[in-house]
């Protein structure tokens, strides 16, 4: 498998059911492929404004190319004190157990709101993520260092001309 010149990777996270209502079939359409990062024990459940997919949605995505990546189990950000080694370690392997458990298996790890420091890029590697993935801006990556890979973020309100000026090299 080989990488154009310019690569671009369209990563959409939370597992929200709009993405594979939506994205999911587009992306198809017009010969791309999405990375989708699922909280694995929202599936199927409304939070008062959003509504995320079901499992049948988000293995269906897998099925047609779409790339399903973890995002940890409960979305809970890593770098607050009040969360212990144990349960980060529970989350990312447990997340991972929730995705093998629908014949989805990943490396990719996409940081709930960005969060991460030194110590959780850690338990990420040795959770068995071999890329994970910030909020940080940037458009390369850095193949040394790929537990901290940054993105651009394009928000819902920004137009097609505003995404060519973001994503331009």
């Amino acid at each position: 498998f080989t990488l154009p010149a310019k690569p671009i990777v369209f990563t959409f996270d939370d597992g929200y059911d709009d993405v594979f209502i939506y994205a999911a079939p587009l992306l198809k359409q017009y010969g791309f492929i999405g990375s989708f990062a699922v909280v694995t024990h929202f599936p199927a459940t409304h939070d008062g404004t959003n509504t995320y997919a079901t499992w049948e949605q988000i293995v269906d995505a897998q099925k047609q190319g779409m790339e399903i990546v973890s995002h940890s189990q409960t979305h809970f950000d890593a770098t607050r004190a009040k969360y212990n080694t144990e349960f980060k370690i529970a989350e990312l392997t447990g997340a991972k157990k929730d995705l093998l458990d629908h014949g989805i298996e990943t490396n990719i790890f996409i940081y709930p709101y960005g969060h991460y420091n030194s110590e959780y890029q850690s338990l990420v590697a040795e959770a068995g993520y071999k890329l994970a993935l910030t909020t940080a801006y940037g458009k390369y990556v850095d193949p040394n260092n790929l537990l901290s890979t940054p993105r651009i973020r394009v928000h819902g309100n920004q137009d097609f001309e505003k995404l060519k000026e973001l994503v331009l090299y």
